[in-house]
Parts: C-alpha cells; structure tokens; sequence
C-alpha cells in the first residue's frame, strides 16, 4: 500500500538553496533568544542577523521548539494537508533538546495519529543532518519504506562524516562549550580543535595551530574517512561569515580527495553551531553514495 508520507526536520538542518523545498520538507524553526528577545529561526531571524548580533556581543542562546508546537504541526499534516504518516528528522539528541521535545509531542495527539509518526534522532547537526534528510527522503520515494526506515538509515548514519572547526575559541569559552575541548585548547586562542561526531556526541579528533592548518587537516581527515567509497554522493560546507575558509576547504577537499565526488556545496552554518562557535566557524559533511 502506497503512503502518502510528510517529511519533517529541525531547521537545525542546513541544506543548499532550494533543497529543502525540492525536497517538499515541513521545517519547523528552532527558537533564537537574542538578549532576552525570542525569535524564530529562518522566520523572524536569519543565520546573517545572528551573525550579525554576536559581533556586537549580544547574548544569543539556541532553543528547541515546545512539544505543543511539533503537536500541531503534525496534526495540521494529517487533518489538512491529508497526509497519512510522518517522518520527522531531528538533530543529534546530546546536542539539543529538539528530539526529546519531538517525542514528548506525541502525548498531546490521538493515539491513531501518534502511531503513524515516526520520530528518528539523525546523531548529526547542520550539513550533516541535511544530507541524511536528503538520503532517507529519497529512499523513502525510491523504495516506499516506513516501517523498517529505521534500519535502512542506520549504515548510512554511521558513516556520515562531520567535522568543524572554529577561528576565534572565545565564542566557545563565553557559552561554556570550551571545558568540552580543554585538554586540546590549553592556553593559546590560537589552537583550533577539530571537532567530530560520534554516535551523536561531540569528540575531539586534533588540534592545529591556525585556521589554514585546521582547514587543511580537516581535508586530510575527511579524505581518509571515505577513501573506501568509491563515489561519495554529496560534500557539503557550512561556514559562519566565513566565506574565504569555506573557499579554501573546498579547494583542498578537491586536492586531498581520491573519491569521486558528484556534489560540492556550500552553505550559511546554522545558529544550532554558529550561537557556539561563533563567526569563522566552517564544518564539512559527507555521505557515501552506496552502503
């Protein structure tokens, strides 16, 4: 029996210009507390504007949405836009709340609408979390798979590889992420730690003296992590205000990288990262194109 399926993600997920809307994702807006004042992400505040309130040394803090706003939206798919079974995507559930938030939303609904949403944890964030939205939407068109979607993303999850690096560790000192990274950041704010996921959480990989070297080992990393995919189907770049680092990973990625790549992007970062790490942030995600 054929489903008509509704896609839902965290505006956690940074993804190209258009995408999401090829894609036909409902995105639903983390909230953005600049000094106090709630706005909502890609709404009422753009990735530019928090940017933009962080040099001017606002307090800009990062929220997921309310169970009750999930609720209705989900319900608004079945009642009015007459979807039969949702899949909503959320960023990594040791990053933010908005899994947890998600599932908690279930309670508010009708037990015959909540046992056709199924809530996954991606165990990603930014460019990373898109490019599995991407991946499990199209399977899901491909195959016509729901109930065993869980099982079919696992692979591809594992191997989704995510890394950042930031130019300027003040950011991550002022919200209290720099303890995370202490035994790679000692005392020098020119120390640039790249910083990976696994199974969801953050872990450090290396430290590197300047943003350049950083970039560069971040290629290197990238590179050996998929020299055993023969094709890989997307490499996607996030950066805040960071448009030239962006340039200079993708210049090395594509002379670091043996594995044939179809697709090089690159991407505004997200506040779920940027309000963190700060402007000069650049990360990189990639995806297999086959497991």
């Amino acid at each position: 029996m054929t489903h008509n399926i509704a896609f839902v993600t965290d505006s956690t997920a940074d993804f190209p210009a258009g995408v999401a809307q090829r894609l036909g994702l409902h995105v639903i807006p983390i909230h953005i507390f600049v000094d106090g004042e709630d706005f909502l992400h890609g709404v009422t505040i753009s990735n530019q504007e928090v940017i933009h309130h962080m040099k001017n040394k606002s307090e800009v803090k990062t929220a997921p949405p309310v169970p009750s706003e999930y609720s209705d939206l989900y319900e608004r798919l079945f009642k009015d836009e007459k979807y039969d079974k949702v899949i909503s995507f959320h960023v990594s559930n040791h990053l933010s709340n908005c899994y947890k938030s998600a599932k908690n939303s279930l309670k508010l609904l009708d037990d015959q609408l909540a046992k056709n949403i199924k809530i996954i944890d991606t165990k990603n964030a930014t460019v990373g979390q898109a490019l599995i939205v991407k991946k499990a939407v199209e399977m899901v068109n491909k195959y016509l798979i729901f109930d065993t979607l869980d099982d079919n993303m696992d692979k591809y999850m594992k191997h989704c590889t995510l890394l950042f690096t930031v130019d300027n560790l003040y950011w991550l000192k002022r919200t209290g992420k720099a303890n995370i990274f202490s035994a790679f950041i000692g005392s020098s704010l020119d120390i640039k730690p790249i910083v990976g996921l696994q199974d969801g959480k953050l872990c450090q990989n290396e430290k590197c003296m300047g943003i350049k070297t950083a970039i560069e080992e971040m290629a290197a990393i990238a590179a050996r992590s998929l020299e055993t995919h023969p094709k890989v189907e997307n490499v996607w770049i996030a950066h805040a205000d960071a448009m030239n680092n962006a340039l200079y990973l993708q210049k090395k990625l594509k002379e670091t990288m043996s594995t044939e790549v179809e697709d090089f992007q690159i991407v505004d970062i997200g506040p779920t990262i940027s309000a963190h790490t700060g402007p000069g942030a650049v990360c990189l995600a990639a995806m297999p194109d086959e497991l």
